[in-house]
């Protein structure tokens, strides 16, 4: 399936649905490594048509399997058709998008008619985490860092450095999102409070880096969390320019 152009006698929702770079689009599977899918009832304008699902919509399989692993990916919508029967086919991208201010969202380029949506990034064939949609207006840029080595009930905290190219200004950051795997590939948000006994832990910001730390004690304790020569997970830097 892919999402349909729909015609204004067809739209029982607010006017704002025609605005430029307007987005109600929902992704399946939010909070899990799973593979996300478009949810039915997800609208989005691209180059001022109007398109809606009623149905799930799947990205297309070869394109996510063309994605290297261990990097970022972007989804993508691209239009075909003439109206008034235009349909919008989903796919990803290892690309990153650019910011069209006259069309008030990201594109594939800048003269390009392919609206870019959202972007996982992807862990492995059948995992993608830090699942972000690009809503409303330009979206902050981020950069993603591997933690790297870390024997978690040996030391109980590491630093992980921001200084790679480019690196992000303590002044300018304005969310950190920190994702531990452990020793089998699952995921977990580094701070979580299960239960005030199993608590996750916390992280300071830095000049140059994050230092997370855990709860001596706490969930990620656990012999889980000892594997060497093991990428333990990912912190996510939103950023403003």
């Amino acid at each position: 399936m892919a999402l349909e152009q729909q015609s204004v006698s067809q739209l029982t929702i607010i006017s704002s649905f025609l605005n430029k770079g307007f987005m109600a689009a929902s992704l399946s599977d939010w909070t899990t490594s799973a593979l996300s899918v478009i949810e039915a009832g997800s609208c989005v304008e691209v180059g001022g048509v109007c398109f809606y699902t009623g149905t799930t919509v799947t990205p297309n399989a070869s394109s996510w399997t063309a994605i290297s692993s261990a990097s970022s990916a972007y989804l993508c919508l691209t239009p075909s058709g003439t109206a008034p029967t235009m349909i919008l086919s989903a796919a990803w991208s290892s690309t990153a998008p650019t910011w069209v201010a006259s069309k008030n969202g990201w594109y594939a380029s800048a003269g390009s008619g392919v609206r870019v949506i959202g972007s996982v990034y992807k862990t492995s064939a059948t995992k993608q985490e830090a699942k972000t949609l690009y809503i409303t207006g330009r979206k902050m840029p981020y950069i993603t860092f591997d933690i790297g080595d870390w024997q978690m009930p040996l030391v109980d905290y590491k630093y992980v450095p921001n200084s790679s190219s480019p690196g992000v200004p303590i002044n300018q950051i304005r969310r950190i999102n920190v994702i531990i795997r452990d020793d089998d590939g699952k995921t977990y948000p580094f701070d979580m409070l299960r239960s005030t006994s199993s608590p996750g832990g916390w992280w300071d910001i830095e000049s140059t880096g994050i230092r997370l730390y855990i709860y001596p004690g706490g969930f990620f304790t656990s012999a889980d969390f000892m594997a060497t020569s093991y990428n333990r997970g990912w912190v996510t830097i939103d950023y403003e320019m």
